[in-house]
């Protein structure tokens, strides 16, 4: 008798690395900061437009980094804007989230994560499991 054999279908959504950041900064200081510590050049995007009615869009501002030594993609995202939140469950400590469309490594994140904590502006950054944010692998911008 033969062996079934197995094949698993991978998961359609995408390996994120979502890192939520409180910082009472507007976000081109943020980013401005981001640029002179990290060394990235962030840039305004489009903005991440969300529908909060059957006719309201809320616009977030999005700031990306091609990381071309790394082959890889940052997004910097406002979590809060004046018209409301794109996560409301992370009002409170989370004003920023940086998005990595692919999961880094524990050291690397762990990197990443203390220099985060380690620039002016910043009150604290942590990692955001994917799987707990609604439509997650929405954060990642065309």
């Amino acid at each position: 008798m033969k062996k079934k054999k197995i094949i698993r279908i991978p998961d359609s959504e995408p390996d994120l690395t979502i890192i939520g950041i409180s910082s009472h900064e507007k976000g081109f200081t943020l980013s401005w900061a981001l640029n002179r510590y990290l060394g990235w050049t962030l840039s305004k995007g489009p903005d991440l437009v969300k529908q909060s009615g059957k006719e309201d869009e809320m616009r977030f501002p999005v700031f990306r980094f091609p990381d071309n030594l790394h082959h890889r993609n940052y997004f910097l995202i406002q979590n809060r804007t004046s018209e409301g939140f794109l996560y409301p469950a992370h009002a409170t400590t989370t004003d920023f989230l940086l998005v990595v469309p692919e999961s880094l490594s524990e050291k690397e994140t762990n990197a990443l994560l203390s220099q985060l904590k380690n620039i002016m502006g910043i009150q604290t950054a942590f990692v955001i499991p994917p799987e707990t944010l609604p439509d997650s692998s929405q954060l990642i911008p065309e």
